[in-house]
């Protein structure tokens, strides 16, 4: 949260973010939504990973639809 908090002071809030919670554990989790609305969410248990994408193929914006 912190984190999300000091990116969206240097770039938009309505920029696509993912976060990936317990990246390479069994029980890891994906969350896709505007940087904006990330940014109180509860990611749950640590480590996180942050992506800002950039723009996107098509195939891109519909394989992150999918999550």
């Amino acid at each position: 949260t912190e984190a999300l908090k000091q990116i969206s002071k240097e770039i938009d809030g309505s920029n696509l973010a993912c976060v990936i919670e317990r990246a390479g554990y069994k029980n890891s989790k994906v969350i896709v939504g505007k940087l904006g609305d990330l940014i109180n969410q509860d990611f749950g248990k640590t480590p996180h990973s942050i992506i800002i994408p950039g723009e996107l193929h098509f195939a891109e914006k519909e394989a992150i639809e999918q999550l």
